[in-house]
């Protein structure tokens, strides 16, 4: 597959951030069509009392091969505000040519406030912050070593008009300080400890059941204290509504740019309890 240069971030980001319509009818509706998607922290937040369970076990090639089994709970302490916790479970690592390396990674808390339909006009906005933890040992790279504080902002808008599908965005800063050293291998440095910047964003679109979902994902640190990494994604995938409080669905997420994994492999499944489902 041909690798992204940086540049052509604007034209990928363009295809999933436009597309807000000239046209929106007064009063839009707010229905949660979807509770998860892959790659992008979704403006919606839990109800008051309400708990969410996800696991998205992923395989990835390319710099080597990873699998990874995350665990996220979110409980909603109001209908607007809601904490989450992420721990990755299981992974194992295997670079080329190495012995593989398996155990648990890194540990992140997390909260987000929401600002749903504003001026009923199917706009949305939440604010988040994270807290990245590095639990995993860096030695066997299961961890980067890095504690990381990222605040975000969460953008979507609603298209009632086109079966109620949505358009989302996420803009973050990560800002990383290293809490974590690694034996270093002769002759190589550790990771710079550079501060990252993200862009990400796409749209679902709801057919019966399904929700067919694109993303697309850039995450840069090249602009400060000798980063190197520059990955972009596109996430194409399908999310299915099943019965009762489930969901279930799966991507593959490609790698556009050198740095990039070649394709990551996701599976996802979601469950809620309590709050006024209860």
């Amino acid at each position: 597959m041909e690798r992204w240069s940086t540049p052509s971030l604007v034209a990928a980001l363009a295809v999933a951030f436009v597309g807000f319509p000239a046209f929106a009818e007064e009063e839009a509706e707010s229905e949660q069509l979807i509770q998860e998607v892959f790659d992008t922290e979704l403006v919606y937040p839990q109800e008051q009392g309400e708990v969410q369970l996800t696991t998205a076990p992923s395989w990835s090639t390319g710099h080597g091969e990873r699998y990874q089994l995350p665990l996220v709970v979110e409980y909603g302490l109001t209908d607007a505000w809601q904490v989450e916790a992420e721990w990755i479970a299981y992974q194992n690592f295997e670079a080329r040519g190495e012995s593989s390396t398996a155990g648990i990674g890194d540990v992140e808390l997390g909260t987000k406030y929401s600002f749903m339909n504003l001026g009923e006009t199917g706009a949305h906005a939440a604010l988040g912050f994270e807290l990245a933890i590095p639990t995993g040992d860096p030695d066997r790279e299961l961890s980067e070593g890095f504690m990381e504080y990222e605040p975000s902002l969460m953008l979507a808008y609603d298209l009632p008009k086109t079966g109620g599908s949505q358009v989302f965005s996420q803009f973050g800063m990560g800002f990383v300080d290293r809490v974590k050293h690694g034996r270093e291998e002769a002759g190589e440095d550790e990771e710079a400890s550079a501060h990252e910047l993200s862009l990400k964003g796409g749209f679902f679109i709801p057919i019966g059941a399904l929700r067919v979902t694109t993303e697309v994902s850039w995450t840069n640190n090249q602009w400060n204290h000798g980063g190197e990494e520059d990955l972009l994604y596109l996430t194409p995938g399908v999310v299915i509504d099943l019965p009762g409080t489930f969901e279930i669905g799966t991507a593959s997420q490609w790698g556009l740019t050198r740095d990039a994994e070649n394709v990551r492999y996701i599976a996802m499944l979601t469950y809620e309890f309590g709050g006024d489902d209860e």
